[in-house]
């Protein structure tokens, strides 16, 4: 029996340093696997020159008060009581699903609170773009940019006749939003194995709730949930089932759904249909026939909806129903002496300044931590806490950062006219792919210290509030 156990171990181990003859798919999925990990942590690469770009201005008084953070910190004057209420009932309310109990009757209690504090804004006035649609929803005009944002203001004033009940769009896609966020949630945690909580707790903590709280809600707020429902179809579409077809072909549809409520969304639909050549499911010949699905999905939803637009009682008309302000859709590579709001030219100071603000303002205290996170894996060669092993995971993780690259090159192309006040709506709302990552790597990074994970996802919400609010009495006072 031991001479048995003995020649089937020296059999064991001549097969194991037995060289063997290497194969095109041995020597290719190395590579594969190596440019998949680097575009899995490109976003947070991306963050660690934004942070350090925040430090080299906060060392210059010049430049201190452009930093978001610390202009936070220096003009703190206190959170209003609806946002101070809503995030500690949330706090509360996921402390109780991180003890992993009751998680579906908090999912639900997130929302009713959600529906409760959106509805509460009606009590407010219009703010935003959402003032500009109450005033033209008894118009037949709609912009052909935003035929969406326009038509859905108009149907509470052709159901009702009432101007007032425009003002239910908000809460309505509000609650919409979160329930598609919940739902994203639930399908990120259960491919990738985390629990629940730190997604609800990012969710939460995102730029999205207070607008929504605060009545503060323009067309590219409405588009959130369709981009939430785009990345659920697409986070289904790793598997290699049978349906994944027709998840990819949703995923495609939700993207421009939300296009058509802001053009500047179509430019996600980008990052997606990147995503869909470099995922490691499926034969290259089937990611190209998903390609040409999604692009078939995208012309015919495209086509419905304007077609469907034309036949209501409207007027389409070129442009949009805020008008623009210089004409200056990028950021210009010049001077421009003849624009009265003209901030900075292409990859100046200033313009990193703000592209660094928008970046870690999605999540502030997680986009500092992540990179220090990252870098101590390294070192500690623990790296595969950041890559996941299975080829289904690595796929959700890179759909995320090729969506949250994709945001970036907009919010760096992209002239924002009205700046860091009028403009947050537009630089913080096509961020949610980014955020999932970054909540997403913080939790796998932090798997044995959750309240330390904890502690810097409420961090977050709290920073986020903190400006937001101030933000907000800005554009009230004015």
């Amino acid at each position: 029996m031991a001479d048995a156990d003995f020649r089937a171990a020296v059999l064991m181990a001549t097969a194991l340093l037995t060289p063997r003859a290497a194969t095109r798919e041995d020597t290719a999925r190395p590579r594969r696997l190596r440019v998949t990990g680097v575009l899995i942590v490109a976003p947070f690469l991306v963050a660690c020159v934004c942070v350090a770009d925040w430090i080299f201005a906060a060392v210059r008084p010049a430049t201190r008060d452009q930093i978001w953070l610390w202009y936070t910190a220096t003009h703190f004057n206190g959170l209003h009581e609806v946002q101070l209420g809503f995030l500690l009932l949330s706090a509360a309310t996921i402390a109780i699903a991180a003890r992993g109990r009751f998680e579906f009757r908090c999912e639900v209690a997130l929302v009713v609170e959600f529906a409760a504090y959106c509805l509460g804004t009606k009590i407010w006035p219009p703010t935003g773009d959402q003032m500009t649609w109450y005033q033209n929803a008894a118009t037949p005009n709609v912009s052909l940019s935003e035929p969406l944002a326009d038509v859905v203001h108009k149907i509470p004033f052709w159901l009702t006749g009432d101007l007032e009940a425009v003002r239910l769009v908000s809460p309505i896609f509000g609650v919409a939003a979160m329930i598609a966020g919940i739902a994203l949630s639930r399908r990120l945690s259960s491919i990738l194995g985390l629990p629940r909580w730190p997604l609800l707790a990012g969710l939460v903590a995102s730029p999205l709730p207070f607008w929504y709280v605060t009545g503060y809600v323009e067309n590219t707020f409405l588009a959130v949930p369709f981009i939430m429902l785009g990345l659920w179809f697409a986070c289904g579409a790793t598997s290699g089932s049978l349906h994944q077809r027709r998840r990819v072909v949703g995923s495609a549809s939700m993207f421009v759904l939300a296009g058509l409520f802001h053009a500047g969304f179509m430019l996600l639909a980008v990052g997606l249909g990147a995503w869909f050549l470099l995922r490691e499911v499926g034969s290259p010949w089937g990611r190209l026939k998903d390609v040409a699905a999604a692009v078939g999905a995208a012309v015919a939803t495209g086509a419905v909806v304007i077609g469907g637009v034309a036949l209501l009682p409207v007027r389409l008309a070129p442009g949009n129903s805020q008008g623009g302000y210089d004409g200056q859709l990028l950021v210009p590579f010049a001077p421009r002496a003849d624009d009265p709001i003209f901030r900075f030219v292409f990859v100046s100071h200033a313009h990193l300044i703000e592209f660094s603000n928008i970046v870690v303002h999605a999540m502030p205290a997680l986009v500092l931590a992540v990179p220090v996170l990252l870098i101590l894996a390294v070192m500690r060669k623990t790296s595969a806490s950041v890559i996941p092993a299975d080829a289904v995971g690595r796929s959700v993780l890179l759909l995320l950062s090729c969506v949250s690259l994709a945001y970036f090159a907009f919010a760096a192309v992209w002239g924002f006219d009205l700046g860091p006040v009028g403009d947050l709506d537009l630089m913080l709302t096509m961020d949610i792919a980014f955020v999932f990552a970054t909540v997403v790597t913080a939790a796998r990074l932090l798997q044995r210290h959750p309240v330390v994970l904890g502690a810097l996802l409420l961090l977050s919400g709290a920073t986020q509030f903190a400006f937001y609010a101030m933000k907000i009495a800005d554009v009230w006072v004015r």
